[in-house]
């Protein structure tokens, strides 16, 4: 063949093609009839999910000479660009290639520079990897190899020694280590060869409840201090540095209304501090569960995972509101979605107030029992008649299910003493009973359970300069005669004149039997005009003309005009 000299002393532009099969990377040349294969582990690479990676390089070579140079270049690998990148130099780097069956995932590290970084440190708890190309990756330059500049990010418990340890404490490189065991003051860990000591409060961002649980774990620790013979180290110092570099991401995600899941990291008096990833929200004593507590460690613990739903975002005071009762379904609804008023339901007593006692119908479901609503008899704290955890049985009195309220009666669950009242009492009956208040009014006798009665003033016989407690005492027995009954009302009113004179200013006749009743059921006469006088307010004792009440004015009146006759 001929020679062509059109061409000669022109420079030649020699296009290289790089590909990546299951042997490697081979490089091939054109120009000089040669080809130079550059081994990458044996391993196969993929760019942009693809199987192969090609790529066109234009040279201009001027003689033989200088495409040599540019072989003796290509054969000597990256390690020839390795130079000034010293171990222990942070680095940042871009995913070019993640190899598709190897470990490596390779990086960009500017300019002529490229370097590796194994997939395991790019992976998350559940080994998922979380990085594609393009990602940006910072790391710390470990050594060089055939593959290029070695990255990591964490020193691993097989290469770990002092040496390596001190680099990572200069740098801020996380090493690898074990727990080994627990001892007062913290966790022993083991780096490798190296023996270090990590703090109880730096173990995690919370204390954990059962530290035995930790040992033969592995963990990412940050060497905070170098001792003779060892370190010490702390994790929860790496889990605040990714916590606060998730908590933008995390804070575009929050909605108002959201359910999310995280961690209880901070328990106190006023609610649960939530961990959401990143950002922390707080989980007010309210906003813990349906039923009332009043500590929330019985019902959450450090570490716990959690579902809450999102309930308020404050931007300006940087503040998000949780709840975990939202996010569950309401108990109260569901249990009171089926049951009427009137029904009979049983419970049990779960606190006491002044005003009444709650009850505990259905777990986080309660209803309250008022004290006017728990005993016939007038009772002055519902401690007299009921304890903490006593189970009763209660009739819905009414039930609000928007404002999540239900009333319960304990008194109607027992026949009513006033319904026999009126068959039993009647006009000028002698009746014996217990004082049980003196007011400047008059006296208050029970004279059976549920029915209390009221001895007027005007009616104890006692002149108006001589108080009644002067004759009066409470818890004493006393026999007085009937002068009014009131069955609507409930009312009954008492006298200390004899049955005659009652019988005859109520109108009606002596009866036959003559002389008074025996007894406090005795046989005197009945009058169907029989009226009850019975104060409902006797804690707060007022004026005597303020108290007794029309019915009462009306006896004073009387009395008063028969005085003046």
């Amino acid at each position: 063949m001929g020679t062509n000299t059109e061409n000669q002393g022109a420079p030649v532009h020699t296009p290289r093609t790089v590909t990546a099969d299951a042997d490697g990377v081979r490089v091939a040349g054109s120009g000089t009839g040669r080809a130079t294969t550059t081994s990458v582990g044996g391993q196969e690479l993929t760019e942009r999910s693809k199987g192969k990676v090609e790529e066109v390089i234009e040279h201009t070579v001027e003689g033989a000479d200088d495409f040599e140079k540019l072989l003796a270049e290509t054969d000597a690998g990256p390690a020839s660009s390795a130079e000034g990148w010293e171990p222990g130099k942070k680095v940042v780097g871009i995913v070019e290639v993640i190899s598709l069956h190897g470990q490596e995932v390779f990086l960009d590290l500017g300019g002529k520079a490229n370097g590796y970084i194994l997939k395991e440190e790019l992976r998350d708890d559940e080994g998922n990897l979380t990085v594609k190309q393009g990602d940006r990756v910072e790391g710390v330059v470990e050594g060089t190899d055939f593959n290029g500049i070695r990255i990591c990010r964490m020193v691993s418990q097989q290469s770990a020694d002092i040496g390596r340890i001190r680099d990572a404490q200069a740098s801020g490189l996380p090493v690898e280590g074990t727990v080994t065991g627990t001892n007062k003051g913290g966790f022993d860990i083991r780096l490798g060869r190296v023996k270090a000591f990590c703090p109880h409060s730096q173990i995690d961002l919370y204390r954990p409840a059962d530290p035995e649980a930790l040992v033969g774990q592995v963990f990412r620790f940050k060497v905070t201090e170098i001792k003779s013979g060892g370190a010490v180290v702390s994790r929860a110092a790496l889990l605040r540095e990714e916590r606060s570099q998730n908590a933008d991401a995390v804070r575009a995600t929050i909605k108002v209304g959201a359910r999310l899941q995280g961690t209880v990291r901070s328990i106190q008096k006023f609610g649960v501090f939530v961990d959401l990833g990143g950002v922390d929200g707080l989980v007010h004593m309210s906003e813990l569960s349906w039923s009332r507590t009043e500590d929330a460690h019985e019902l959450v613990e450090l570490g716990q995972t959690v579902e809450v739903e999102v309930t308020e975002i404050d931007t300006k005071r940087d503040r998000i509101g949780l709840s975990i009762k939202r996010a569950t379904a309401d108990p109260f609804v569901q249990t009171f979605e089926g049951i009427s008023k009137g029904q009979v339901l049983q419970g049990v007593v779960a606190r006491l107030t002044t005003f009444g006692a709650f009850v505990t119908i259905a777990p986080g479901v309660d209803g309250m029992v008022h004290v006017s609503d728990m005993s016939h008899k007038r009772i002055g704290h519902p401690r007299e008649i009921l304890n903490v955890g006593d189970n009763v049985e209660v009739k819905v009195k009414e039930i609000d299910l928007e404002r999540r309220r239900v009333g319960l009666s304990l008194k109607a669950m027992s026949e009513d003493p006033w319904a026999q009242a009126a068959t039993t009492y009647s006009v000028g009956q002698t009746v014996s009973g217990k004082v049980v208040s003196i007011q400047d009014f008059g006296v208050f006798v029970e004279v059976e359970s549920g029915i209390t009665a009221l001895l007027p003033a005007s009616e104890s016989g006692l002149p108006r300069n001589k108080g009644l407690s002067t004759v009066y005492r409470v818890g004493s027995e006393v026999s007085l005669q009937v002068l009014r009954v009131d069955i609507a009302s409930q009312k009954m009113a008492l006298s200390t004149r004899e049955a005659a004179d009652l019988e005859i200013s109520s109108g009606r006749p002596r009866s036959g039997g003559g002389g008074r009743s025996e007894g406090r059921r005795g046989g005197a006469p009945r009058s169907a005009d029989a009226r009850v006088w019975m104060d409902r307010e006797v804690s707060e004792p007022k004026k005597e003309e303020e108290n007794v009440g029309s019915l009462g004015a009306a006896l004073m009146a009387a009395l008063a005009k028969n005085d003046k006759d």
